[in-house]
């Protein structure tokens, strides 16, 4: 039984489970949130809200893109000064880009009452509060994910969701909710969160003092490649929903989006391994460990997709019963389950596509990445519009995501080879053949 208990406290200890457990309980919360938005507020406020969030989350993209991955990569595995004058640097950019953002929001808020859209007016008078109240917050993320503690950022993150969820609870216990009250409570979540990170010296402000012109200049030039992938990336997901929104209609989006959905439950374990695996093979880089770079990456590549195997042959003979349960019965006889389907084939080439790409991120070759999404959204916007206009099915749609998927593959493979880089697809089947039989190895000797 002690045996038992101590087996168990390790599981939790682990740092990728505890990033799932980060992004898992975020992602809960959040579903919990919004249910509750959808019975109290009106449809009209639901609407509004659902602009408001989804503009708010696309802008910050510029700071996260910017930033995140930059300073995870330089931070990880380097010495106290250095790690000292990066987080300065860090901080006097995501200063500079907040900003931008409340000079910006200052200058729309003067005109705010000549905007006819009740949603565009929403934003323009908070968007830039809400991302001074969030810096500290989004700050302190970067700095836990890098020095790799996820216990306090799983920590951080259920104060941030939680709280949202616990001010809106209470603002439907004391009168009517509004979509104004709600975008208050998102405002106090982030204040609150950003107060805790700075009492607990999570956030490094004070290293702004240490700050020098290099450092600003190298997270600068790796950020300004690393938020142009993230924008990109971000208008490749939004790409697919326009075409067939307006090619065949808001009912074959709202299949099509049945269908596609449940592919995000794949996708939040393998977003947890990159998220806790990022700063590991950063550290390994900064202290000149290439080959063992190249070892996790074929190591995470084949764990993964052979763990997405079971799962895909589970999807493929039960994926009418994940229509049923997701969406409801009335799915269950449209093309939904066969996309579901497709996708989840597709979804293999998932593993090998995010760690080429964190790789190439690793080796500090971000303009390639950028080359790289490029590529694949104008490829894969080309491809789903033409087929989806020459056909008039929604099934074309599934063409792009395997045609980008494949490109991003083949760019990363030939980018690190022409680097001297290479990932033999004969290693990764060794390694994680070797891996899987030394975990199941522990595993018998555990019981």
């Amino acid at each position: 039984m002690v045996g038992l208990m101590k087996y168990v406290s390790g599981i939790f200890k682990n740092k990728y489970v505890l990033s799932l457990l980060s992004n898992g309980s975020s992602a809960l919360i959040g579903m919990l949130t919004l249910t509750l938005l959808f019975r109290y507020l009106s449809l009209n406020d639901m609407g509004e809200y659902s602009f408001f969030l989804t503009v708010l989350l696309f802008f910050d993209t510029f700071r996260s893109g910017f930033l995140s991955t930059a300073f995870i990569n330089f931070y990880a595995g380097e010495g106290p000064v250095k790690k000292d004058k990066i987080a300065g640097a860090a901080w006097i950019i995501a200063i500079c880009i907040t900003s931008i953002f409340l000079l910006v929001n200052g200058i729309a808020y003067l005109f705010v009452d000549r905007v006819e859209d009740s949603s565009i007016r929403l934003f323009l008078q908070y968007f830039g509060v809400i991302y001074l109240f969030s810096l500290p917050f989004f700050m302190a993320n970067c700095v836990l994910q890098a020095r790799q503690q996820f216990d306090r950022l799983l920590a951080l993150n259920l104060t941030n969701q939680g709280s949202l969820m616990v001010f809106i609870i209470v603002a439907i216990l004391i009168g009517e909710l509004t979509v104004v009250h709600v975008i208050y409570c998102y405002m106090a979540s982030n204040l609150l969160s950003s107060g805790i990170a700075i009492a607990c010296r999570w956030t490094l402000i004070s290293k702004i003092r240490l700050v020098s012109k290099p450092y600003i200049r190298e997270l600068f030039n790796f950020g300004k490649y690393s938020v142009g992938t993230s924008i990109t990336a971000t208008l490749m997901n939004l790409s697919g929903t326009f075409i067939i929104k307006f090619l065949l209609g808001t009912a074959a989006l709202a299949v099509y989006n049945a269908g596609s959905k449940l592919i995000q439950i794949v996708e939040l374990p393998l977003r947890s391994v990159v998220f806790a695996a990022m700063p590991t093979m950063s550290e390994a880089y900064n202290q000149g460990d290439r080959a063992g770079v190249l070892r996790m990456t074929q190591k995470y590549i084949g764990l993964f997709s052979f763990a997405l195997l079971p799962v895909c042959v589970a999807t493929i003979f039960f994926a009418d019963y994940a229509i049923l349960l997701l969406a409801g019965e009335k799915y269950v006889g449209t093309e939904a389950p066969n996309l579901l389907r497709i996708y989840m084939i597709i979804t293999l080439l998932y593993p090998a596509e995010r760690f080429l790409a964190l790789t190439i991120d690793v080796f500090r070759l971000p303009k390639i990445n950028f080359i790289k999404v490029v590529i694949m959204v104008a490829v894969g916007v080309l491809t789903c519009f033409v087929a989806v206009y020459a056909t008039k099915s929604i099934y074309a749609a599934t063409l792009s995501s395997a045609v980008s998927i494949v490109i991003g593959l083949v760019f990363g493979f030939l980018a690190l080879a022409r680097n001297r880089l290479p990932i033999p697809l004969l290693g990764i089947l060794q390694l994680s053949s070797f891996e899987i039989q030394r975990l199941l190895k522990f595993a018998r000797y555990r019981r």
